[in-house]
């Protein structure tokens, strides 16, 4: 498979709104067409990452970015791979995420300017790198052919520190702000859980819904974060926490929604999936802004 970073995709954006107690969300809608279409994160400018699938299909899997200027949507995959995620973008346009080689293994990578380099946790059978921040620390996870359970790292000028949360059989740190916060989820004999890792130390943050596991997959400059809760009732459902409270994102519509990402500004990304009688096929991605 050869790279593609320069086929723009005409994708229809539909403005929505929601009211909940204390506040209003706008929910603008983006979709490749025929694909699940994934968004991770969104930076500082409202430039969006994430990736792509489609259905029943994971082996045509690649990577995009939507240009908040105009709209456009650029499909990129790792030259020779066989699939590619993207997870995350710096406000200097570094991007990380993970690809498949041609014989089946995991590698993150960090792209910039056109250039592609591999990182590979070493003698780790799979590699991915999910969160960088401005100052280009890497947040990631990796697992070993004998152990699939994932043990997540920091990465900060080329050395690695691993991060682990007490008492956990799998942690995975998704993301870092410019402070050095980290956000993730880990799991023990019980429902995963979310975390916060600061100097240090870490605190579960789970929201009371979510009886069967809160996930933490963004968190921005001032410390506002987003991520998505389970009960038996809903498969996934994304979350705002400010200031102590969790507030459900709801995307008029949605069967279900995630939220993974939040910028300085303020502006959520993450996906909807809809019925086909409703948007069309599968996941949405959507930009929210909420007052």
């Amino acid at each position: 498979m050869k790279c593609r970073p320069c086929l723009a995709v005409v994708v229809a954006a539909l403005a929505l709104t929601f009211s909940a107690a204390a506040q209003t969300c706008s929910f603008q809608l983006f979709q490749i067409n025929r694909y699940n279409t994934l968004p991770i994160h969104i930076d500082r400018y409202g430039n969006v990452v994430g990736w792509a699938y489609a259905a029943g299909d994971y082996g045509d899997t690649f990577g995009f970015i939507r240009y908040s200027a105009n709209g456009q949507i650029v499909r990129y995959s790792v030259p020779t791979s066989t699939a590619t995620m993207l997870f995350d973008r710096n406000s200097s346009g570094v991007m990380v995420g993970s690809f498949q080689d041609n014989a089946g293994n995991w590698h993150g990578f960090v792209l910039y300017n056109g250039t592609v380099t591999q990182v590979d946790y070493p003698g780790a059978a799979g590699t991915s790198l999910n969160g960088i921040n401005d100052n280009g620390v890497i947040v990631g996870d990796y697992w070993t052919a004998s152990n699939h359970n994932y043990v997540g790292f920091e990465l900060n000028a080329g050395a690695f520190t691993i991060i682990m949360h007490p008492g956990s059989y799998w942690t995975v740190p998704q993301e870092i702000n410019n402070s050095g916060v980290i956000t993730g989820g880990y799991g023990t004999d019980g429902p995963w859980n979310g975390f916060v890792l600061q100097n240090g130390t870490y605190t579960t943050l789970n929201d009371p819904l979510g009886i069967f596991g809160t996930y933490l997959s963004g968190i921005n400059s001032d410390g506002e974060i987003v991520g998505v809760y389970q009960t038996y009732k809903v498969d996934e459902q994304g979350f705002f926490y400010k200031n102590g409270t969790f507030t459900n994102i709801n995307v008029p519509n949605a069967m279900f929604e995630t939220a993974d990402g939040v910028n300085d500004s303020g502006l959520i990304t993450g996906a909807a999936s809809f019925s086909e009688a409703s948007y069309g096929y599968g996941y949405h991605g959507y930009i929210a802004t909420c007052h």
